[in-house]
């Protein structure tokens, strides 16, 4: 899987998006990022205990992206998106995803799932499995251009805050072990 998007210029000229797997310090970064991403839905934000308690698990890897990082800068950049994936045997399954409101559309959520596909193919596994709430137009976009089908309806998987339930597509995408990323 290679980004389609044009991601070197995210943050600059020649800058790439710099991505860094999450360490116990970087916990309150990702529950932080989630829970603005998903403000929307109070229910689909974990909170650090929940999450830290996730990554002590080897089955469950987490990724934080910012625009660049100065080649000299001595600390990590803010992040500006994240991704949480858990392995189950073949699948990488993406739990979680979320990109800042400003920061969407260039690249940088395509950026994470390549890695996160090549984090997958590197333990076995053969394909790329989420959910997305079948209301959410862009993020279907999103993913169906990245190769995602859906395979399956989940019937009212989503309790919104109004009460209201919605249907959730699972979605996934072959890997091939000859695609680079």
């Amino acid at each position: 899987m290679t980004p389609k998007t044009d991601i070197s210029t995210a943050g600059g000229a020649g800058e790439r998006p710099y991505v860094w797997t999450v360490g116990a310090g970087d916990v309150a970064a990702l529950a932080e990022l989630q829970a603005v991403c998903f403000s929307h839905d109070p229910a689909g934000a974990w909170g650090a205990a929940y999450l830290g308690k996730l990554l002590t698990q080897r089955a469950f890897e987490a990724w934080l992206i910012a625009p660049f990082k100065a080649s000299d800068a001595p600390e990590k950049p803010r992040p500006v998106g994240f991704l949480l994936m858990q392995y189950a045997g073949d699948v990488g399954d993406i739990a979680s995803i979320g990109i800042l409101d400003a920061w969407r559309r260039r690249g940088l959520g395509e950026h994470l799932v390549v890695v996160a596909a090549a984090a997958a193919r590197s333990i076995g596994a053969d394909r790329l499995l989420l959910e997305v709430a079948e209301d959410n137009e862009a993020a279907r976009r999103f993913y169906e251009s990245l190769g995602f089908d859906c395979v399956r309806v989940r019937r009212g998987y989503y309790e919104r805050a109004d009460g209201q339930r919605i249907n959730a597509l699972v979605l996934q995408r072959p890997l091939s072990f000859t695609e680079t990323s």
